[in-house]
């Protein structure tokens, strides 16, 4: 389906979102069981992600989002990931390990990622070194709700709340599931809670288990299969050595656990991930042999909270923790058996072949521990004000670190073999001994100036020790003109830190370091609109967003630097209406007005500027509902100097039958099929260099299976 096509179905919806109801009596009918959805609708769309207190999602600063765990599964949405991309403004990109690149209005795939800081239950899960987190590992029956702040969050959470902020709310509820596809991949879990009961003390147990066989994605050739040097007999090593076309190594196995324990005013949140996974496209984007898990990722965090209130108008929050991530490695193929080792064959006989014989090899692994704690309170005490004001502090230690190689980069460029065994010191991968202290002083002032204009004035300023102080101001302004007529408009500035890859990463074949780079900075300014009424909701937002120094990895040398500015400017409309008991439509799009490097102005390469998600469900009886939905990514520009046409659009339409008590009382099942057209599905493959020449990673991109049977069953107990 091409845009224009997704444009009419999006249109078609609207236009059967405004026709009234043809029977005045069962509009009769429906009046109060309306009003009593109308009422739940509006607690269920309470937040507090925005300020750190507690607002219906139209009236907080800024836009955001908030999906319900329940209505995910009935559009037969099982990750994070997938959850996300219904959102407006977000875009989810493939990279050649498999990890997911959230695109928030345009910003996360062509610079280094790590642009949304991510929550689980309020804590933040953001790795230093790489600012990936394990959070979208979390299977979405697990999920009581989504919370997403679209655009810049650093004034209320610091960094990496660069392009957006979502926290993942985990559900405290009695329930076991079982999910299974004909993907060869299935998942298991259960939650156990006495949340409900009038016991003090209060648990909720969470875990889960996911298990993809990595079934047998085609995929075309690398780019060792046609590269070039310059040098006939070496040309044919590298093609040689070459493993494409083949299928990729996509197994994965996730564990997840959770503990929620409160007495009284204390509570303790812990979260755990324990996750391997093969290396999908090939750390340097050359085919790698499918093997066991070669990556396990381990991140788990544990904080202790403690309400208090010192008076009536002055209340406050005191929480300390920690967190620790691991990344343990088995050898992964940088590149394929039979690679040449171009420097000694450049220097020798060439009848001798001087050849990786097991292939490139390495395994990088690292350990880093957090400690921090907070204290923040509200107060009340001045007329029409809610004032919010506290600081935080974090020491980020890196542990144990090592690699093991069988590979040495030399002067010039090139690689050269060197005996297998583990090196640390100066040939470690990463340089050793880093650390990150991090203090922050944070205020905030909701003035409510009077009765349908509230003013959002704060800022938080976040001292590093190894680059120095940011400091990110937000002003907002939300003016209820009426119950249903709603006017918005924010201007904020938000930072992401360098990362330690970014900063220290030596001695590999991926990238290197730069212990100068600057942290990347956002200013932006929004403008929305919302109608909502009863039955009906449109949301618009505006944004114009000026980015300065990001952070991306140069082609050739590999080396982390600063690009100078970037401009997004776009926007993004949403609808929602129940037509009558039985039917609903939703429907969102984004468009990108602008996206593009503004020194060169040119358009920034592997965004789509159009995308857009759409779906209708029908409840044709009671407790059974059926949706149908269709997701939209447009077409993307390729890098400069890229032979290959213009990445193509691509829609995918899915289908969910779900019912609940049909099979026995408190059952919930589900029957879907995803991409039930078996749509192909690409994610774009960047450039790879060798030598001197840059050529397509993949000349056929990343593709992604097709048409999927998948069933799920959900026992309440």
């Amino acid at each position: 389906m091409k845009s224009a096509n997704l444009i009419k179905l999006i249109s078609a919806l609207i236009f059967l979102g405004c026709l009234p109801n043809l029977h005045a009596n069962e509009k009769l009918e429906l009046s109060d069981d309306l009003l009593f959805e109308d009422l739940i609708q509006e607690l269920e769309q309470v937040t507090a992600i925005a300020t750190h207190t507690k607002l219906n999602i139209d009236y907080v600063p800024g836009m955001v989002t908030v999906l319900h765990g329940d209505d995910l599964l009935k559009q037969g949405l099982h990750t994070i990931s997938e959850a996300l991309q219904t959102i407006p403004g977000v875009e989810i990109s493939l990279s050649n390990e498999g990890q997911n690149n959230y695109v928030m209005r345009g910003i996360g795939k062509s610079f280094s990622s790590g642009k949304i800081k991510m929550l689980v239950n309020g804590r933040a899960v953001n790795a230093a070194l790489s600012a990936a987190s394990t959070a979208a590992t979390i299977p979405v029956e697990l999920v009581e709700r989504i919370e997403v702040i679209r655009g810049p969050g650093s004034a209320i959470y610091g960094e990496y709340a660069y392009a957006g902020v979502v926290n993942i709310i985990l559900r405290k509820d009695r329930f076991a599931f079982i999910n299974g596809s004909d993907h060869i991949k299935y998942s298991i879990g259960a939650s156990l809670s006495n949340f409900e009961s009038e016991n003090p003390f209060k648990y909720t147990l969470n875990f889960s288990f996911y298990e993809y066989e990595g079934e047998q994605v085609k995929i075309g050739q690398d780019y060792l299969k046609t590269a070039s040097v310059g040098v006939p007999a070496l040309d044919q090593l590298i093609n040689d050595s070459s493993k494409s076309p083949g299928t990729t190594n996509e197994i994965d196995r996730i564990y997840n656990s959770s503990l929620q324990v409160s007495y009284k005013d204390f509570q303790w949140d812990s979260y755990m991930t324990y996750q391997q996974v093969g290396d999908y496209f090939g750390y340097s984007n050359a085919l790698p042999p499918k093997v066991e898990p070669l990556r396990t990722i381990f991140s788990a965090s544990s904080d202790l909270d403690k309400n208090f209130s010192l008076n009536e108008k002055l209340t406050g929050l005191v929480s300390a923790g920690g967190r620790i991530y691991a990344l343990r490695s088995k050898l992964h193929s940088f590149l394929p058996s039979g690679f040449p080792d171009i420097p000694t064959f450049m220097d020798s006989d060439p009848n001798n072949n001087n050849l990786f014989e097991d292939g490139v090899l390495g395994s990088p692994n690292y350990t880093e521990y957090e400690v921090h704690g907070s204290l923040r309170f509200n107060y009340t005490g001045i007329k029409k004000h809610d004032v919010m004001f506290g600081g935080s502090a974090a020491y980020i230690r890196q542990g144990n670190t090592w690699a093991k190689r069988n590979q040495q980069i030399v002067a010039g460029g090139g690689l050269t073999e060197v005996e297998l065994k583990e090196y640390r010191g100066d040939d470690n991968w990463l340089t050793e001994g880093n650390s990150r202290k991090i203090i922050s002083l944070f205020a905030q002032d909701q003035w409510s100036i009077f009765k349908p204009l509230t003013l959002t004035l704060g800022g938080r300023i976040d001292n590093y020790s190894e680059i120095g102080t940011s400091v990110n101001p937000r002003i907002a302004a939300v003016y209820n003109a009426e119950d249903q007529h709603i006017f918005k408009v924010q201007l904020s500035r938000a930072f992401r830190p360098p990362t330690f890859i970014e900063m220290f990463a030596r001695n590999n074949v991926i990238a290197e370091g730069n212990a100068d780079i600057k942290p990347e900075t956002i200013e932006s300014l929004e403008i929305g609109y919302i109608y909502n009424k009863s039955n009906t909701v449109f949301r618009s937002t505006a944004f114009y967003s000026e980015m300065n120094d990001l952070i991306t990895n140069d082609d050739a040398s590999g080396k982390y630097e600063n690009l100078e500015s970037v401009v997004s400017q776009g926007i993004e409309l949403e609808f929602s209406r129940k037509l009558n008991k039985q039917i609903s439509i939703n429907a969102n799009t984004t468009y990108l007005y602008k996206i593009c490097d503004r020194s060169k102005n040119t358009i920034l390469p592997n965004v789509a500027r159009y995308y857009g998600y759409a779906n209708i469900s029908y409840i044709p009886i009671e407790k059974t509902k059926l949706v149908i939905s269709d997701q939209f990514i447009g077409s993307r520009k390729r890098e400069a100097g890229d032979p290959r046409s213009r990445l193509g659009a691509f829609n995918v339409v899915n289908v969910v039958l779900s019912t609940e008590d049909l099979l026995y009382d408190n059952m919930m099942f589900s029957l879907g099929i995803k991409n039930i057209f078996d749509r192909p599905v690409h994610h774009p493959a960047p450039l790879a260099s060798l030598g001197n020449s840059s050529l397509p990673s993949y000349v056929d991109d990343y593709p992604r299976p097709g048409r999927e049977l998948w069933a799920n069953i959900i026992y309440k107990f």
